[in-house]
């Protein structure tokens, strides 16, 4: 099965500007109740930058999911379950992704990370065990990293700013971040070229229901009409 997104209710998606790429629970190709492809809703029509299953299963589409507004969800509680996207082109910094996710309570990491599973060239994201958020770019370079825990099995939208130096993470709170370059750390200057959303080697339970990478640094006003259009879609509280 496939879902489609209206463009009467994602205008503030595609319209603002320098959108790379954009996948959404909505438009999974999900034959079996297993996400098969993702596809891009940016109007760059490269199918480079649709997400595809790795191996034989990729994670579960449940649709009406309540933690959502009963829209779908991409999600998976099994080892190595994931899908990836090889860009056609990279997506350099600045650079500023979304993500509506729950911040699960995990004993490990998870999210967003290369196809060969470290952070290089990703873009990336993960949550370590005492739930801190890490943004990070080089596997083992610097990462940007919140000093509180937000692992509380809740629904929320995040907005991310590579930036190396000005580097912020966002959660559901357009105005105040929760990490900031330079005292939560930094991130490296690389360019995304790969991004892989899921598991690799253990498993951890996650879920997501949208994901857009942008061209550029958000500001607070941009930041704030995008978090506020996803809060509303998947009743999640923003400001």
């Amino acid at each position: 099965m496939s879902f489609g997104i209206s463009n009467s209710s994602s205008n503030i998606i595609l319209q603002t500007p320098g959108l790379f790429a954009c996948w959404s629970s909505e438009n999974a190709v999900a034959p079996s109740g297993t996400a098969d492809t993702i596809l891009d809703l940016s109007a760059n029509n490269q199918p480079a930058r649709y997400l595809q299953k790795v191996g034989a299963t990729g994670p579960t589409v449940t649709l009406g999911d309540s933690s959502y507004n009963l829209y779908p969800s991409i999600n998976s509680t099994s080892a190595n379950i994931r899908m990836q996207s090889t860009f056609d082109q990279s997506l350099a910094q600045p650079a500023t992704v979304y993500i509506v996710t729950s911040l699960i309570n995990n004993a490990g990491t998870y999210f967003i990370t290369t196809n060969a599973g470290n952070f290089d060239n990703s873009l990336g994201m993960s949550m370590s065990s005492a739930g801190n958020i890490s943004m990070q770019c080089a596997n083992a370079g610097p990462a940007l990293t919140t000093s509180s825990t937000h692992n509380d099995d809740g629904t929320h939208v995040l907005a991310a700013i590579y930036n190396t130096s000005n580097s912020e993470l966002y959660i559901d709170n357009s105005q105040t971040p929760v990490a900031q370059s330079p005292g939560d750390g930094s991130v490296s200057s690389n360019s995304a070229a790969a991004i892989t959303i899921g598991t690799f080697g253990t498993a951890i339970t996650y879920s997501w229901a949208f994901i857009a990478y942008y061209s550029g640094a958000h500001d607070q006003y941009t930041r704030f009409r995008i978090m506020s259009f996803l809060g509303r879609k998947y009743k999640i509280s923003t400001s």
